[in-house]
């Protein structure tokens, strides 16, 4: 078998499920999920991005745990114990990197929610179920009314925001309007100081809310950004973000080394693409090749058959060649389950794990649509897919 892309993958996906088994239990596991649990914790809390105490609460969060991880015994640990506690250190400083880049976006578009600091103490106070006064609260709702509509104006004085930066206003606006319109749901009707001060004030500020990101979804310029013929809309991040994007990803490589090597894996499969069509008889026609190989599909109400015997192959296959031991209870628990139509216009291919999601037409579907899905999932398709989703595949990673 030549070697390719997805069998190098496959042999560090098998080499690494070996590293796990043959070294023992890693002595980062704790730490793992305490980190884990930390950061999911303080997202929790603190949901509203768009805040001077977010990014300082997460970034204390990432230098305190870089701390944690100077005290530990590195060179005492396993190899698996090392491997984990890289890994957990690179994410770390990947999140910590994130964060301070998010930030430099936060601060575009601060001018645009000037009225936060307002706001900020009774989203703390909130929390913490602190009950508040009513006519205070009433009078605050009143004043960031009017400051909404203030900032707006000062806004229409600046030059107009461009496509991803209005985006990020408006996202920004949508999340305090949330967050004051959890203040109110808490309070209300539990609290009847605050219902009888507060409910008109709600309604107005909400209003004005919903009229300050109508306006900034419309200011906003034309987008300048060259069409290059691939259809992508995307953010340009440069050439020294996309270096710095790799590095954290392990990926010893420019973006120049990652295009030569491309270029050459486009080849071998182009070189590959023709000798299989001439293979199948039809000359250097490889599109033809193509459409023979998406109708070669099952019959209607045929595919779980297909999908059983494609998992018996992979598991025999792995099994005889001695790749790998597979426990018998992973054999025995996967299962399937069908997408419904709705579900296979954002999925149209298998989804997968424990629970196989097999995507295949359902007799509601349009005909166009019907004869799309059981081209995209025809029987060689379906093959990597399955041994992708089970067998060697999630299913066991995650047995």
């Amino acid at each position: 078998m030549k070697k390719t892309g997805f069998t190098s993958v496959l042999v560090f996906f098998l080499f690494r499920i070996v590293l796990a088994q043959t070294s023992g239990l890693s002595e980062m596991r704790d730490a793992i999920s305490q980190y884990q649990a930390d950061r999911g914790s303080l997202s929790r809390r603190y949901n509203l991005k768009e805040s001077d105490e977010y990014f300082s609460r997460f970034g204390q969060l990432y230098v305190d745990w870089l701390d944690k991880l100077k005290v530990l015994q590195f060179e005492s640990m396993g190899q698996a114990g090392k491997a984990d506690y890289v890994l957990l250190r690179n994410e770390i400083e990947r999140e910590d990197y994130l964060l301070k880049q998010e930030k430099k976006e936060f601060e575009t578009v601060k001018p645009a929610i000037q009225f936060s600091a307002l706001i900020a103490p009774f989203i703390q106070q909130r929390r913490k179920g602190v009950q508040l006064d009513g006519q205070q609260t009433a009078a605050v709702f009143n004043k960031l009314k009017k400051n909404i509509k203030t900032n707006q104006q000062e806004i229409e004085k600046l030059p107009k925001y461009t496509e991803r930066l209005s985006n990020r206003a408006v996202t920004a606006i949508q999340n305090y309007r949330k967050a004051v319109t959890e203040i109110f749901k808490f309070y209300n009707e539990y609290d009847p100081q605050f219902s009888w001060w507060v409910i008109a004030p709600y309604v107005e500020v909400d209003t004005a809310f919903s009229q300050y990101i109508r306006f900034l979804k419309s200011w906003k310029t034309v987008d300048s950004t060259k069409e290059d013929g691939s259809g992508i809309i995307g953010n340009p991040i440069g050439r020294e973000e996309i270096i710095k994007s790799l590095g954290f990803e392990m990926i010893p490589y420019s973006p120049e080394d990652l295009i030569d090597l491309a270029n050459k894996e486009f080849a071998w499969c182009e070189k590959e693409m023709l000798q299989a069509s001439r293979d199948m008889g039809l000359g250097s026609d490889w599109k033809a090749a193509i459409e023979k190989v998406k109708n070669d599909h099952v019959e209607p109400g045929k595919q779980p058959e297909l999908i059983e015997f494609l998992a018996q192959e992979a598991t025999d296959y792995v099994e005889k060649n001695s790749l790998l031991t597979v426990p018998a209870l992973a054999k025995e628990t996967w299962r399937m389950t069908m997408l419904s139509a709705e579900s296979q216009r954002f999925s149209p291919f298998f989804l997968g794990g424990e629970v196989l999601q097999i995507s295949f037409p359902t007799s509601t579907m349009q005909h166009e649509d019907k004869l799309m899905s059981m081209r995209g999932n025809n029987k060689h398709f379906a093959r990597a897919t399955v041994f992708h989703e089970v067998i060697p595949g999630h299913h066991l990673q995650h047995s």
